[in-house]
Protein backbone atom coordinates (compact mmCIF):
# COMPACT_ATOMS: atom_id res chain seq x y z
CA UNK A 1 0.00 0.00 0.00
CA UNK A 2 0.91 3.82 -0.62
CA UNK A 3 0.00 6.38 2.26
CA UNK A 4 -0.83 9.76 1.38
CA UNK A 5 -0.58 12.11 4.54
CA UNK A 6 -2.01 15.00 4.56
CA UNK A 7 -1.26 18.19 7.32
CA UNK A 8 -4.98 16.85 9.04
CA UNK A 9 -4.79 13.77 9.03
CA UNK A 10 -4.21 10.26 7.56
CA UNK A 11 -5.99 8.49 4.83
CA UNK A 12 -5.31 5.08 3.49
CA UNK A 13 -5.34 4.69 -0.15
CA UNK A 14 -5.91 1.20 -1.35
CA UNK A 15 -4.00 0.47 -4.63
CA UNK A 16 -5.05 -2.46 -5.25
CA UNK A 17 -8.88 -1.96 -4.77
CA UNK A 18 -11.61 0.55 -5.85
CA UNK A 19 -10.39 3.65 -4.80
CA UNK A 20 -12.22 6.14 -2.67
CA UNK A 21 -13.14 9.99 -3.71
CA UNK A 22 -12.52 13.01 -1.17
CA UNK A 23 -12.90 16.49 -1.85
CA UNK A 24 -9.66 18.05 -0.71
CA UNK A 25 -10.03 22.36 -0.02
CA UNK A 26 -6.18 23.46 -1.70
CA UNK A 27 -6.38 26.72 0.38
CA UNK A 28 -6.10 24.88 3.19
CA UNK A 29 -2.93 22.73 2.07
CA UNK A 30 0.50 23.86 3.80
CA UNK A 31 2.17 21.09 2.94
CA UNK A 32 2.28 17.32 1.73
CA UNK A 33 4.29 14.13 2.07
CA UNK A 34 4.07 10.57 1.29
CA UNK A 35 5.60 7.31 2.49
CA UNK A 36 6.89 4.43 -0.17
CA UNK A 37 5.32 1.22 0.53
CA UNK A 38 8.78 -0.58 0.69
CA UNK A 39 10.62 2.26 3.04
CA UNK A 40 9.09 3.81 6.35
CA UNK A 41 9.98 6.86 6.01
CA UNK A 42 7.79 9.79 5.15
CA UNK A 43 8.92 11.92 2.31
CA UNK A 44 7.66 15.50 2.69
CA UNK A 45 6.98 17.66 -0.05
CA UNK A 46 6.06 22.04 0.52
CA UNK A 47 2.87 22.60 -0.43
CA UNK A 48 3.15 26.73 -0.49
CA UNK A 49 3.19 27.50 -4.04
CA UNK A 50 3.97 28.51 -6.79
CA UNK A 51 1.30 26.83 -8.61
CA UNK A 52 1.18 25.58 -11.63
CA UNK A 53 -1.57 25.38 -14.42
CA UNK A 54 -0.37 23.41 -17.78
CA UNK A 55 -1.87 25.01 -20.98
CA UNK A 56 1.11 23.73 -23.01
CA UNK A 57 -0.23 24.33 -26.82
CA UNK A 58 0.08 21.53 -29.67
CA UNK A 59 4.09 21.27 -31.36
CA UNK A 60 4.84 24.48 -33.68
CA UNK A 61 2.43 27.02 -31.75
CA UNK A 62 2.76 29.46 -28.77
CA UNK A 63 0.28 30.45 -26.31
CA UNK A 64 -1.36 33.85 -27.07
CA UNK A 65 -0.55 35.46 -23.53
CA UNK A 66 -2.72 38.75 -24.21
CA UNK A 67 -6.52 38.52 -23.56
CA UNK A 68 -6.18 35.25 -21.77
CA UNK A 69 -9.01 34.71 -19.68
CA UNK A 70 -9.93 31.71 -16.94
CA UNK A 71 -12.06 31.16 -13.56
CA UNK A 72 -10.64 29.68 -10.64
CA UNK A 73 -12.86 28.82 -7.59
CA UNK A 74 -15.18 30.67 -9.26
CA UNK A 75 -12.87 34.06 -9.47
CA UNK A 76 -11.68 35.73 -13.09
CA UNK A 77 -8.12 35.35 -13.90
CA UNK A 78 -6.84 37.30 -16.99
CA UNK A 79 -3.07 38.08 -18.23
CA UNK A 80 -1.70 40.94 -20.81
CA UNK A 81 1.64 40.81 -21.70
CA UNK A 82 2.71 37.85 -20.11
CA UNK A 83 1.58 38.78 -16.55
CA UNK A 84 -1.72 37.46 -14.88
CA UNK A 85 -4.06 39.19 -12.57
CA UNK A 86 -6.91 38.37 -10.18
CA UNK A 87 -10.24 39.54 -10.42
CA UNK A 88 -11.24 43.20 -11.52
CA UNK A 89 -11.81 46.39 -10.05
CA UNK A 90 -14.03 48.43 -11.21
CA UNK A 91 -13.10 51.68 -10.21
CA UNK A 92 -9.35 51.77 -11.69
CA UNK A 93 -9.35 48.54 -13.93
CA UNK A 94 -6.88 46.50 -12.80
CA UNK A 95 -6.44 43.24 -11.10
CA UNK A 96 -3.97 41.68 -8.45
CA UNK A 97 -1.03 40.51 -9.72
CA UNK A 98 -0.85 36.53 -8.69
CA UNK A 99 1.33 35.22 -11.29
CA UNK A 100 2.86 34.78 -14.95
CA UNK A 101 2.05 32.88 -18.39
CA UNK A 102 4.68 32.10 -20.71
CA UNK A 103 4.39 31.46 -24.69
CA UNK A 104 5.30 28.06 -23.84
CA UNK A 105 1.89 26.89 -21.81
CA UNK A 106 2.86 27.25 -18.15
CA UNK A 107 0.82 29.75 -16.54
CA UNK A 108 2.32 30.18 -12.94
CA UNK A 109 0.71 31.42 -9.68
CA UNK A 110 2.09 32.53 -6.45
CA UNK A 111 -1.28 32.39 -4.31
CA UNK A 112 -4.46 30.45 -4.41
CA UNK A 113 -7.80 31.91 -4.48
CA UNK A 114 -10.47 31.30 -1.04
CA UNK A 115 -11.86 27.92 -1.18
CA UNK A 116 -9.76 26.59 -4.29
CA UNK A 117 -10.57 23.24 -5.85
CA UNK A 118 -8.05 21.72 -8.31
CA UNK A 119 -10.69 22.54 -11.20
CA UNK A 120 -9.75 25.38 -14.12
CA UNK A 121 -12.53 27.12 -16.58
CA UNK A 122 -10.68 28.83 -19.41
CA UNK A 123 -12.95 31.64 -20.93
CA UNK A 124 -10.70 32.94 -23.47
CA UNK A 125 -7.44 31.14 -24.49
CA UNK A 126 -5.30 30.92 -28.01
CA UNK A 127 -2.36 30.07 -29.88
CA UNK A 128 -0.34 30.91 -32.93
CA UNK A 129 2.59 30.67 -34.72
CA UNK A 130 3.78 34.26 -34.44
CA UNK A 131 6.52 33.63 -31.99
CA UNK A 132 7.72 30.51 -34.17
CA UNK A 133 10.52 32.14 -36.28
CA UNK A 134 14.06 32.45 -35.44
CA UNK A 135 16.47 33.96 -38.09
CA UNK A 136 20.05 35.11 -37.84
CA UNK A 137 19.36 38.28 -40.35
CA UNK A 138 17.43 40.00 -43.26
CA UNK A 139 16.68 42.47 -45.71
CA UNK A 140 13.51 44.96 -45.15
CA UNK A 141 12.64 48.76 -46.09
CA UNK A 142 11.95 51.30 -43.75
CA UNK A 143 8.04 52.64 -43.67
CA UNK A 144 9.29 56.38 -44.99
CA UNK A 145 12.37 57.25 -46.76
CA UNK A 146 15.43 59.43 -46.98
CA UNK A 147 16.02 59.09 -42.97
CA UNK A 148 18.80 60.90 -41.15
CA UNK A 149 21.77 59.63 -41.18
CA UNK A 150 23.54 58.20 -37.91
CA UNK A 151 19.94 58.17 -36.37
CA UNK A 152 19.07 54.55 -37.19
CA UNK A 153 18.80 51.90 -34.21
CA UNK A 154 18.21 48.35 -34.65
CA UNK A 155 16.90 46.10 -31.86
CA UNK A 156 15.56 42.94 -30.56
CA UNK A 157 15.08 42.24 -26.86
CA UNK A 158 18.07 43.65 -25.22
CA UNK A 159 19.84 42.95 -28.45
CA UNK A 160 20.58 45.97 -30.05
CA UNK A 161 23.26 48.29 -32.80
CA UNK A 162 23.47 51.57 -34.08
CA UNK A 163 24.24 52.89 -37.84
CA UNK A 164 26.87 55.20 -37.98
CA UNK A 165 26.52 58.16 -40.39
CA UNK A 166 27.88 55.91 -42.95
CA UNK A 167 25.22 53.95 -42.72
CA UNK A 168 27.40 50.72 -41.45
CA UNK A 169 25.50 48.55 -38.11
CA UNK A 170 27.63 47.83 -35.07
CA UNK A 171 26.88 46.06 -31.68
CA UNK A 172 24.96 42.86 -31.69
CA UNK A 173 24.05 43.01 -35.43
CA UNK A 174 26.14 43.98 -38.38
CA UNK A 175 25.00 45.53 -41.80
CA UNK A 176 24.21 48.34 -43.92
CA UNK A 177 21.53 50.83 -44.17
CA UNK A 178 21.15 52.71 -47.03
CA UNK A 179 19.94 55.81 -45.36
CA UNK A 180 18.16 57.85 -48.68
CA UNK A 181 16.05 54.78 -50.06
CA UNK A 182 15.75 53.14 -46.12
CA UNK A 183 16.90 49.42 -47.53
CA UNK A 184 18.44 47.59 -43.91
CA UNK A 185 20.36 44.46 -44.70
CA UNK A 186 21.12 43.22 -41.04
CA UNK A 187 22.28 39.66 -39.48
CA UNK A 188 23.24 38.73 -35.50
CA UNK A 189 26.94 38.94 -35.54
CA UNK A 190 28.94 36.10 -36.03
CA UNK A 191 26.03 34.18 -37.47
CA UNK A 192 28.25 32.01 -39.17
CA UNK A 193 29.75 30.55 -35.95
CA UNK A 194 27.58 27.27 -34.78
CA UNK A 195 27.29 28.47 -31.35
CA UNK A 196 25.21 31.91 -32.36
CA UNK A 197 21.76 32.68 -30.96
CA UNK A 198 19.19 33.94 -33.40
CA UNK A 199 16.24 36.54 -32.50
CA UNK A 200 12.73 36.11 -32.84
CA UNK A 201 11.53 37.29 -35.81
CA UNK A 202 8.82 39.35 -34.01
CA UNK A 203 10.78 40.93 -31.67
CA UNK A 204 12.80 42.76 -34.03
CA UNK A 205 12.06 46.51 -34.45
CA UNK A 206 13.82 50.04 -35.43
CA UNK A 207 13.81 53.94 -34.42
CA UNK A 208 14.98 55.86 -36.83
CA UNK A 209 14.71 59.92 -37.83
CA UNK A 210 13.23 60.35 -40.92
CA UNK A 211 13.42 63.24 -43.47
CA UNK A 212 10.06 65.31 -44.56
CA UNK A 213 11.67 68.05 -46.94
CA UNK A 214 9.49 71.21 -47.17
CA UNK A 215 8.45 72.99 -50.66
CA UNK A 216 10.78 75.77 -51.03
CA UNK A 217 9.39 79.22 -51.80
CA UNK A 218 10.59 80.69 -55.27
CA UNK A 219 9.75 84.05 -54.35
CA UNK A 220 12.23 83.98 -51.11
CA UNK A 221 14.35 81.90 -53.33
CA UNK A 222 14.43 84.54 -56.42
CA UNK A 223 14.55 81.43 -58.70
CA UNK A 224 11.45 79.22 -60.37
CA UNK A 225 11.81 75.89 -58.71
CA UNK A 226 10.00 73.54 -61.23
CA UNK A 227 13.69 71.88 -62.03
CA UNK A 228 15.01 71.65 -58.33
CA UNK A 229 14.97 68.43 -56.33
CA UNK A 230 12.23 68.52 -53.23
CA UNK A 231 14.95 68.63 -50.95
CA UNK A 232 16.64 71.59 -52.80
CA UNK A 233 19.92 69.71 -52.89
CA UNK A 234 21.23 70.25 -57.10
CA UNK A 235 24.18 67.40 -58.03
CA UNK A 236 27.21 69.17 -58.42
CA UNK A 237 29.17 65.82 -59.72
CA UNK A 238 28.00 64.81 -63.06
CA UNK A 239 29.64 62.88 -65.98
CA UNK A 240 31.15 64.73 -68.30
CA UNK A 241 31.99 67.97 -65.44
CA UNK A 242 35.61 68.51 -64.14
CA UNK A 243 36.69 68.13 -60.50
CA UNK A 244 39.66 69.33 -58.66
CA UNK A 245 41.13 66.70 -56.13
CA UNK A 246 42.83 68.68 -54.01
CA UNK A 247 44.95 68.28 -50.29
CA UNK A 248 46.63 70.86 -47.88
CA UNK A 249 49.23 70.75 -45.57
CA UNK A 250 51.13 72.88 -43.04
CA UNK A 251 55.02 72.88 -42.79
CA UNK A 252 55.86 74.81 -39.87
CA UNK A 253 59.23 77.12 -40.56
CA UNK A 254 62.34 77.67 -37.64
CA UNK A 255 62.07 80.44 -35.31
CA UNK A 256 63.72 82.59 -36.76
CA UNK A 257 63.44 81.11 -40.06
CA UNK A 258 66.81 82.19 -42.08
CA UNK A 259 66.90 84.58 -45.09
CA UNK A 260 67.91 83.17 -48.40
CA UNK A 261 67.24 79.46 -46.61
CA UNK A 262 65.35 77.45 -49.41
CA UNK A 263 63.26 75.01 -46.93
CA UNK A 264 61.75 72.17 -48.41
CA UNK A 265 57.90 71.30 -48.00
CA UNK A 266 58.36 67.58 -48.21
CA UNK A 267 56.33 67.18 -51.87
CA UNK A 268 56.85 68.49 -55.43
CA UNK A 269 54.37 70.20 -58.03
CA UNK A 270 52.80 72.45 -55.50
CA UNK A 271 49.91 73.93 -56.70
CA UNK A 272 49.30 76.98 -54.27
CA UNK A 273 51.43 78.34 -51.46
CA UNK A 274 50.76 80.42 -48.71
CA UNK A 275 52.10 81.92 -45.26
CA UNK A 276 50.37 82.66 -42.09
CA UNK A 277 52.13 84.11 -38.67
CA UNK A 278 51.79 82.96 -35.12
CA UNK A 279 49.08 84.59 -34.79
CA UNK A 280 47.48 83.81 -38.17
CA UNK A 281 48.14 86.94 -40.02
CA UNK A 282 48.96 86.14 -43.62
CA UNK A 283 51.91 87.07 -44.98
CA UNK A 284 52.52 89.21 -47.83
CA UNK A 285 53.09 87.10 -50.96
CA UNK A 286 56.39 89.65 -51.61
CA UNK A 287 58.06 88.32 -48.51
CA UNK A 288 58.87 85.03 -50.26
CA UNK A 289 59.34 82.91 -53.43
CA UNK A 290 58.07 79.90 -53.76
CA UNK A 291 59.70 77.17 -56.64
CA UNK A 292 56.04 75.31 -56.51
CA UNK A 293 57.91 72.49 -58.78
CA UNK A 294 60.38 71.40 -56.56
CA UNK A 295 58.47 72.31 -53.94
CA UNK A 296 61.07 75.31 -51.60
CA UNK A 297 60.02 78.33 -50.25
CA UNK A 298 62.54 80.99 -49.67
CA UNK A 299 62.62 84.45 -47.59
CA UNK A 300 65.11 86.31 -50.00
CA UNK A 301 67.68 87.92 -48.01
CA UNK A 302 66.85 91.70 -46.90
CA UNK A 303 63.06 90.91 -46.32
CA UNK A 304 61.80 92.99 -43.72
CA UNK A 305 59.97 90.68 -41.74
CA UNK A 306 59.42 93.46 -39.15
CA UNK A 307 55.65 93.59 -37.64
CA UNK A 308 55.48 89.51 -38.36
CA UNK A 309 55.17 87.22 -36.07
CA UNK A 310 57.59 84.34 -36.06
CA UNK A 311 57.28 80.87 -36.12
CA UNK A 312 55.67 81.05 -39.81
CA UNK A 313 53.52 78.27 -40.84
CA UNK A 314 53.70 77.59 -44.83
CA UNK A 315 50.16 76.06 -45.86
CA UNK A 316 50.51 73.92 -49.13
CA UNK A 317 48.17 72.87 -51.66
CA UNK A 318 48.69 69.69 -54.18
CA UNK A 319 46.11 69.15 -57.04
CA UNK A 320 44.44 67.01 -59.80
CA UNK A 321 41.86 68.59 -61.96
CA UNK A 322 40.20 65.86 -64.13
CA UNK A 323 37.30 64.82 -66.19
CA UNK A 324 34.42 62.89 -64.43
CA UNK A 325 33.62 59.72 -66.17
CA UNK A 326 30.66 58.64 -63.97
CA UNK A 327 28.56 59.48 -60.49
CA UNK A 328 27.04 56.84 -58.94
CA UNK A 329 24.43 58.04 -55.86
CA UNK A 330 26.43 55.82 -53.63
CA UNK A 331 29.04 58.87 -53.32
CA UNK A 332 31.64 57.07 -55.88
CA UNK A 333 33.16 59.51 -58.65
CA UNK A 334 34.88 57.73 -62.07
CA UNK A 335 37.43 60.06 -63.30
CA UNK A 336 38.81 59.61 -66.86
CA UNK A 337 42.70 59.50 -65.93
CA UNK A 338 44.46 58.40 -62.89
CA UNK A 339 45.60 60.73 -60.38
CA UNK A 340 49.14 62.40 -60.32
CA UNK A 341 49.69 62.62 -56.57
CA UNK A 342 49.66 60.52 -53.50
CA UNK A 343 46.75 61.90 -51.39
CA UNK A 344 46.62 61.25 -47.68
CA UNK A 345 42.98 59.74 -46.27
CA UNK A 346 41.28 61.77 -44.01
CA UNK A 347 42.75 65.24 -45.18
CA UNK A 348 42.04 64.97 -49.12
CA UNK A 349 38.76 66.53 -50.82
CA UNK A 350 37.33 66.36 -54.34
CA UNK A 351 35.73 69.94 -55.24
CA UNK A 352 33.47 70.34 -58.60
CA UNK A 353 34.28 73.03 -61.06
CA UNK A 354 31.84 75.61 -62.57
CA UNK A 355 33.22 75.87 -66.33
CA UNK A 356 32.29 79.13 -67.69
CA UNK A 357 33.68 79.34 -70.99
CA UNK A 358 36.46 81.76 -72.50
CA UNK A 359 36.05 84.52 -70.26
CA UNK A 360 37.57 88.76 -71.03
CA UNK A 361 36.72 92.05 -69.11
CA UNK A 362 34.96 94.35 -71.74
CA UNK A 363 32.93 97.92 -71.96
CA UNK A 364 29.33 97.78 -72.85
CA UNK A 365 26.07 99.82 -73.02
CA UNK A 366 27.93 103.83 -73.46
CA UNK A 367 25.68 106.58 -73.90
CA UNK A 368 25.52 110.92 -73.06
CA UNK A 369 23.39 112.79 -71.57
CA UNK A 370 22.97 116.39 -71.33
CA UNK A 371 22.94 116.69 -67.20
CA UNK A 372 22.83 114.35 -64.31
CA UNK A 373 19.17 112.67 -64.73
CA UNK A 374 19.48 110.36 -61.21
CA UNK A 375 20.05 107.43 -63.53
CA UNK A 376 22.91 104.87 -64.13
CA UNK A 377 21.35 103.04 -66.66
CA UNK A 378 23.19 104.31 -70.07
CA UNK A 379 20.28 103.37 -72.18
CA UNK A 380 17.91 105.30 -70.62
CA UNK A 381 16.56 108.18 -72.24
CA UNK A 382 18.37 108.55 -75.57
CA UNK A 383 16.65 111.86 -76.41
CA UNK A 384 18.68 114.01 -74.05
CA UNK A 385 21.56 114.04 -75.58
CA UNK A 386 23.83 116.78 -75.50
CA UNK A 387 25.76 118.22 -79.17
CA UNK A 388 28.82 116.32 -78.36
CA UNK A 389 29.67 112.61 -78.20
CA UNK A 390 32.50 110.28 -77.50
CA UNK A 391 34.33 108.94 -80.45
CA UNK A 392 33.69 104.94 -79.41
CA UNK A 393 34.02 103.50 -83.00
CA UNK A 394 38.06 105.04 -83.67
CA UNK A 395 38.77 105.52 -79.89
CA UNK A 396 37.01 102.89 -77.42
CA UNK A 397 36.74 102.69 -73.95
CA UNK A 398 40.09 100.29 -72.97
CA UNK A 399 39.70 97.79 -70.00
CA UNK A 400 42.39 94.86 -68.92
CA UNK A 401 41.40 91.15 -67.35
CA UNK A 402 43.44 92.38 -64.37
CA UNK A 403 41.73 95.74 -63.64
CA UNK A 404 38.03 95.75 -64.70
CA UNK A 405 35.17 94.91 -62.31
CA UNK A 406 31.60 95.16 -62.72
CA UNK A 407 30.62 98.95 -62.30
CA UNK A 408 28.32 101.51 -63.93
CA UNK A 409 30.47 104.39 -64.53
CA UNK A 410 29.53 108.23 -64.98
CA UNK A 411 32.09 110.84 -66.27
CA UNK A 412 30.77 113.86 -65.34
CA UNK A 413 32.10 117.35 -67.36
CA UNK A 414 33.23 119.75 -64.75
CA UNK A 415 33.95 122.45 -68.06
CA UNK A 416 34.60 122.09 -71.57
CA UNK A 417 38.12 120.42 -70.97
CA UNK A 418 38.17 118.47 -67.41
CA UNK A 419 35.73 115.55 -66.17
CA UNK A 420 35.41 113.67 -62.99
CA UNK A 421 34.55 110.27 -62.82
CA UNK A 422 32.29 108.31 -60.32
CA UNK A 423 31.37 104.47 -59.88
CA UNK A 424 28.20 103.45 -58.76
CA UNK A 425 29.81 101.33 -55.97
CA UNK A 426 33.76 102.19 -55.52
CA UNK A 427 32.71 106.61 -55.51
CA UNK A 428 35.15 109.05 -56.90
CA UNK A 429 37.82 107.77 -58.83
CA UNK A 430 38.69 110.69 -60.79
CA UNK A 431 38.93 114.63 -59.90
CA UNK A 432 38.97 117.34 -62.66
CA UNK A 433 41.35 115.35 -65.19
CA UNK A 434 42.06 117.54 -68.52
CA UNK A 435 40.57 115.56 -71.58
CA UNK A 436 42.63 117.78 -73.92
CA UNK A 437 45.55 117.21 -75.92
CA UNK A 438 46.97 113.62 -76.54
CA UNK A 439 47.28 110.45 -73.82
CA UNK A 440 44.72 108.82 -71.63
CA UNK A 441 42.21 109.26 -69.22
CA UNK A 442 43.12 106.22 -66.57
CA UNK A 443 41.47 105.64 -63.63
CA UNK A 444 43.58 103.25 -61.55
CA UNK A 445 42.31 100.29 -59.99
CA UNK A 446 44.34 100.82 -56.57
CA UNK A 447 43.36 97.34 -55.25
CA UNK A 448 45.79 96.07 -58.28
CA UNK A 449 48.70 98.81 -58.19
CA UNK A 450 50.12 98.69 -61.92
CA UNK A 451 45.99 98.39 -63.82
CA UNK A 452 43.21 100.72 -64.05
CA UNK A 453 39.56 100.12 -63.97
CA UNK A 454 39.62 101.57 -67.34
CA UNK A 455 41.06 104.13 -69.68
CA UNK A 456 39.93 106.48 -72.87
CA UNK A 457 42.01 108.21 -75.23
CA UNK A 458 41.43 112.16 -75.12
CA UNK A 459 41.40 111.68 -78.71
CA UNK A 460 37.91 110.28 -77.89
CA UNK A 461 36.32 113.38 -76.40
CA UNK A 462 36.55 115.82 -79.50
CA UNK A 463 34.96 119.34 -78.73
CA UNK A 464 31.70 120.75 -78.14
CA UNK A 465 31.40 119.61 -74.69
CA UNK A 466 29.21 122.00 -71.89
CA UNK A 467 29.81 121.71 -68.36
CA UNK A 468 27.68 119.15 -66.58
CA UNK A 469 27.32 116.87 -69.68
CA UNK A 470 27.11 113.52 -68.32
CA UNK A 471 28.73 110.25 -70.01
CA UNK A 472 27.95 106.83 -69.02
CA UNK A 473 28.81 103.40 -69.49
CA UNK A 474 29.68 99.97 -68.11
CA UNK A 475 32.49 97.58 -67.32
CA UNK A 476 32.84 93.63 -66.75
CA UNK A 477 35.13 92.04 -65.23
CA UNK A 478 37.01 88.56 -67.08
CA UNK A 479 34.63 86.92 -64.52
CA UNK A 480 31.22 84.98 -64.87
CA UNK A 481 28.48 84.98 -62.53
CA UNK A 482 27.35 82.12 -59.90
CA UNK A 483 24.39 81.60 -57.90
CA UNK A 484 25.40 80.26 -54.37
CA UNK A 485 23.16 79.87 -51.54
CA UNK A 486 23.99 78.40 -47.89
CA UNK A 487 20.91 76.37 -46.13
CA UNK A 488 20.83 75.74 -42.92
CA UNK A 489 18.75 72.68 -41.21
CA UNK A 490 16.59 73.71 -38.17
CA UNK A 491 17.97 71.86 -35.10
CA UNK A 492 20.83 72.09 -32.50
CA UNK A 493 24.40 72.96 -33.77
CA UNK A 494 26.45 70.01 -35.46
CA UNK A 495 29.51 71.71 -35.86
CA UNK A 496 31.75 74.28 -34.36
CA UNK A 497 32.41 76.11 -37.87
CA UNK A 498 31.13 75.84 -41.29
CA UNK A 499 33.76 77.24 -43.99
CA UNK A 500 33.34 77.14 -47.82
CA UNK A 501 35.85 78.09 -50.29
CA UNK A 502 35.06 79.46 -53.45
CA UNK A 503 38.06 80.06 -55.73
CA UNK A 504 38.38 81.73 -59.28
CA UNK A 505 40.45 79.45 -61.57
CA UNK A 506 42.35 80.66 -64.81
CA UNK A 507 44.19 78.68 -67.50
CA UNK A 508 45.84 81.49 -68.96
CA UNK A 509 47.78 83.99 -67.43
CA UNK A 510 46.56 87.11 -69.08
CA UNK A 511 47.25 90.90 -68.26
Amino acid sequence: MAYIRLNWGWIEEKVETDPILYTIDLASITGMGYVPEDVDTEQVVSGSGPWFIDAKPPTGLDLVTDGLVFEWAGVVHSAASGVVFRGWDASTGAGTNVGSASSGGQIQMSSLPAGASNSVVFRNIAQDRTGGLNIFGGVFRTAVAPLKAGSFQLQAGSEIANANGGGVLSGDFGGDVDFQRGIVFWYVTNASDPAAVPVAADDVTYNAVFLQYIPLDQTLLGLNTVRLPLDGKVPIFRAGGQVVVHNTLTTALPNPLTLGTAYDLGRERIAAVWVRTAAGVRVPGTKYVADFNAGEITFPVGTDLTGLDQPFTVHHRIEDELLVMRADISGRIDLVSGLTHNYPAGTSFVSSKLRKGDLFARPVHHGERVSWQGSWDATFDNTNEPTASLNWIDHPIQVTNRGAIRERWALVLMSTTTVRAFGENVGQVLFDVSITGTGFVDAVNTQHPGSYYWRIPKEAFGSGWAAGNVILFETFPAGGTAWVTRTTLQGPAAEASDVATIAFRSDVDAP
